[in-house]
């Protein structure tokens, strides 16, 4: 069985076509440059640093989203009765979580925000021509598109059959995703093992990043990790996440 990074990093990615930033307090934004070490994005430099110019673009509303794995189940339990039942008035309840497989996730977020570089065939073109003239180093990728939240809910189970009680507040009326906002929530019991990652206040759960790649035959490209599709395609691309990233020496 993979360790629980892996399998997050992984399993998001074949979700949300996203890579999963498995500390969502790490600071990313557009713009960033690094390297990617075991699937994880490492910060070494910046576009503005290499007096790259470029345009962002961010989202003007927001969303929430509850996700949960296959074989999880999530629902609420012993909701407090006593309570009038104004919709949106939070209300103490348990809440169960059980994952049926070894490894599972439960992702909720609320208030999200995505940023994006805007200007990516323009930036690509000067990327490629300074990795051509061999002053962009091929390691290299640049964050492009970032996901931040106000508010992050994650359970990793590492163990199968793992149920687990949560108490919190929830509103009235409303769903389990236990990321929106004014929402406490503590654990009651729990039959095996989880990694619990709970944070607001913006939060960077989700990103993705393009880089250099060079084919066997053709041009090099702008686009992420081994997946060459096309090696005449010249164009600025996203790098796909390639589960070999996480494979150690």
């Amino acid at each position: 069985m993979s360790t629980p990074p892996k399998f997050y990093v992984n399993h998001m990615f074949e979700t949300t076509s996203y890579r999963a930033n498995w500390t969502p307090d790490l600071p990313v934004v557009p713009g960033d440059i690094g390297v990617l070490e075991y699937g994880q994005f490492v910060l070494t430099s910046s576009l503005a640093k290499q007096g790259l110019p470029f345009e962002v673009r961010e989202s003007t509303g927001s969303l929430n989203l509850d996700y949960n794995s296959q074989n999880t189940a999530v629902r609420t339990i012993n909701a407090n009765s006593g309570i009038i039942p104004v919709s949106g008035v939070p209300v103490q309840a348990n809440v169960e979580v059980t994952f049926k497989k070894d490894v599972g996730v439960l992702f909720q977020f609320s208030g999200s925000k995505r940023t994006i570089i805007s200007n990516l065939d323009e930036l690509g073109d000067t990327i490629l021509e300074r990795y051509n003239n061999g002053v962009w180093k091929k390691e290299w990728v640049i964050i492009t598109d970032v996901i931040t939240t106000d508010n992050t809910y994650i359970i990793i189970s590492t163990t199968a059959d793992n149920t687990l009680q949560l108490a919190c507040s929830l509103p009235l009326g409303g769903d389990n995703n236990l990321a929106l906002p004014g929402i406490k929530v503590g654990v009651v019991n729990e039959s095996g093992s989880s990694i619990k990652l709970l944070g607001s206040n913006h939060l960077t759960p989700l990103y993705n990043v393009r880089g250099v790649q060079k084919p066997f035959l053709g041009n090099p490209v702008f686009r992420l990790s081994e997946a060459i599709r096309n090696p005449d395609f010249k164009a600025l691309e996203e790098l796909p996440f390639d589960a070999k990233e996480l494979v150690t020496e």
